[in-house]
């Protein structure tokens, strides 16, 4: 099949749009789009939260290609042996080959738990696994906390098209309009101002990038994954693309605008255990943090 734009041989067919794209027209269809959610953003100093996945890699690559200030990754170290390790020292190369500074947080040291201490623990009670919800809510904890002390002006995150419409599916179901979508833009200057340059760009896309620009990145799988709730609407969105290409744009786009007509309610407060800013009294990572403490003395 040839590209639609010229005479080459396509290497993607976007099923959702019918575009048949040559690596150079691939290339500059994606990258045009991810400039789009930069808009506006020049020489600022930006911080990417960069895991070494696929996703956030591309985006370090784009960004460094694209960004005329100062750039710095944030990278959490959950403490996942044979995972994290192996993606951290990945992060810290490409970080390196492309003159960004990297900032590493090791989750152990700053709560006392490792996701994988975590998880023996709450084996050991016989309890229901959160993994998932420790790790999303230590990395938009600590790494919002480092890209404001790094004083940067955007925090750029990976997220693409399928994570969205997953975002847009789960906060539907859960009756959580006023959540809004990743990467939760909040106000007030407690909170850097995010941006995510893969919304509209599908996760199959993010891969092809990455093959085609030659980027190396960490490929494993998280050995928690299986036990994300996440899985269940992923299945569900890549049903419904499958059958109707165009589902995750349409889902993406009906859910910001109707998200938009429900704000959060209430103000922004801080947190009495710590000081970051939470809608609650004590914030969900000292909440977490606590339950952990209680969990290994009880």
């Amino acid at each position: 099949m040839k590209c639609d734009r010229c005479d080459n041989v396509a290497i993607e067919h976007m099923r959702y749009s019918g575009a048949h794209l040559c690596p150079e027209h691939f290339i500059e269809f994606f990258e045009q789009r991810a400039r789009r959610e930069m808009k506006g953003v020049r020489r600022d100093r930006i911080a990417i939260a960069l895991s070494g996945g696929k996703d956030s890699t591309a985006l370090l690559r784009f960004v460094s290609d694209e960004h005329e200030g100062e750039l710095i990754a944030i990278t959490l170290d959950e403490g996942i042996d044979g995972y994290r390790d192996e993606s951290v020292v990945i992060a810290s190369e490409n970080c390196r080959d492309l003159g960004a500074e990297h900032v590493v947080i090791d989750l152990k040291r700053e709560i006392g738990f490792s996701i994988d201490e975590i998880f023996s623990l709450y084996e050991e009670r016989g309890l229901k696994h959160v993994e998932c919800s420790f790790c999303g809510v230590m990395r938009r904890y600590y790494i919002n906390r480092a890209a404001r002390a790094l004083n940067v002006d955007y925090l750029l995150f990976a997220h693409n098209l399928d994570d969205m419409a997953q975002t847009a599916l789960m906060n539907l179901v859960h009756n959580d309009l006023s959540r809004g979508m990743p990467p939760y833009n909040n106000s007030g200057p407690e909170f850097v101002r995010r941006l995510a340059p893969f919304k509209w760009i599908p996760e199959r896309e993010v891969a092809v990038y990455g093959l085609v620009r030659g980027i190396r990145c960490h490929i494993a799988e998280c050995p928690y994954a299986h036990v994300a709730e996440r899985n269940r609407y992923r299945s569900a969105v890549n049903l419904l693309e499958r059958g109707s290409p165009g589902v995750r744009h349409g889902l993406v786009k009906s859910y910001d605008r109707a998200s938009s007509m429900f704000p959060r309610e209430g103000e922004m407060k801080r947190c009495s255990e710590c000081g970051e800013p939470t809608s609650n009294d004590v914030c969900k990572r000292c909440e977490m943090t606590k339950t952990l403490e209680d969990l290994k003395y009880k």
